[in-house]
């Protein structure tokens, strides 16, 4: 059962499942049912219930008696006021509430691989609202899970849940720890079709502390391949093989290479490539190696030939991925 005082966050991120507490005080939890946390408290279970489902509706906050204390419900919201979170608190009347951690919402479109640029990592005066989900792999560090991560956006089924704590780079200062909460969804688009939709909700843990090497688990083969040192002029990228979508760099981004988001912006391989380049990809597991030139898209908007050579990487029992070396021709 929670503590009085504490402020929990819970995340609403799916309204056909029950919400889960993902923090309590400072303290990250896993996911836990909200009928967990209250089971000693059928009353406060059915108030914060109400309340959760109210304000995740309504994006409005709730304060009310809770007998002899206040029960206040706060949400964490998208920038176009869709919430995936609600901080819940008991308190009595008067009370400064506790400080907080500070909170934001994302969202992936795993279908069409862009993502929001969540207004938590924004300045408050940034326009820019999508980028690649590249873009936002390459802001995070420390990602002690990244190949489970990347099975789940290239191939998780709707209702797939994922929470872990990874450090975010930060234009000023260190970086910091982020606890973040996700479920994958299906969802409608303006189309009428269906896309695959990733929804988080993030947790500013504060600045992140040096790693504890007991801690650390096992790596597995797939990073031990992709860690190998990079060849001078050489640039890795990890690409989902059915739709050649960039998915994370290991190391350094390719330099002129158009692998940000704009909107309207072609996709990255050349569309006279692309059919030879998905035919390539269906090698992968056949045989141990596949290598074309390709012409990809540049920032200055022309195509440029890259010579790829591609590996299969194995995420899990059901998905893959090809790690993809690239280089520019000598003559290029």
């Amino acid at each position: 059962m929670a503590k009085t005082h504490e402020w929990l966050l819970i995340e609403t991120l799916d309204e056909r499942t029950e919400p889960t507490v993902i923090a309590q005080g400072s303290r990250v939890r896993k996911m836990v049912p909200l009928h967990v946390i209250f089971d000693r408290n059928p009353k406060r279970l059915v108030q914060v219930s109400e309340a959760v489902r109210q304000v995740a509706a309504t994006g409005t906050t709730v304060v009310e008696p809770a007998g002899d204390l206040v029960f206040v419900a706060e949400p964490a919201a998208l920038h176009n006021g869709r919430v995936h979170g609600v901080w819940v608190r008991f308190g009595p009347p008067g009370e400064a509430a506790p400080p907080r951690n500070r909170t934001w919402g994302f969202v992936w479109n795993l279908t069409r691989g862009i993502a929001n640029k969540s207004k938590g990592l924004l300045p408050d005066d940034s326009e820019e609202t999508t980028w690649s989900i590249a873009e936002a792999y390459a802001v995070l560090a420390n990602r002690p899970d990244a190949v489970e991560t990347m099975a789940k956006v290239i191939n998780a089924d709707p209702g797939t849940t994922h929470q872990a704590t990874w450090n975010q780079r930060r234009e000023e200062g260190p970086e910091h720890a982020v606890n973040f909460a996700v479920r994958i969804l299906e969802e409608r688009n303006a189309d009428g079709k269906m896309d695959r939709i990733l929804r988080g909700i993030s947790n500013d843990l504060g600045p992140a502390k040096p790693d504890e090497p007991s801690t650390r688990r096992p790596i597995l083969l797939a990073e031990l391949i992709a860690a190998a040192e990079a060849a001078e002029g050489e640039y890795r990228a990890v690409v989902d093989p059915r739709t050649l979508r960039l998915i994370d760099w290991y190391g350094d981004p390719m330099p002129e290479l158009a692998w940000r988001y704009e909107p309207g912006d072609p996709e990255l391989v050349h569309p006279d490539d692309r059919a030879r380049a998905l035919e390539m990809m269906t090698l992968l597991g056949k045989q141990s190696r596949i290598e074309m030139d390709v012409r990809l898209r540049l920032e200055s908007g022309d195509y440029g030939v890259f010579h790829a050579v591609g590996k299969l990487m194995v995420l899990d029992n059901r998905t893959n991925a090809a790690l993809v070396a690239l280089t520019r021709p000598s003559d290029s």
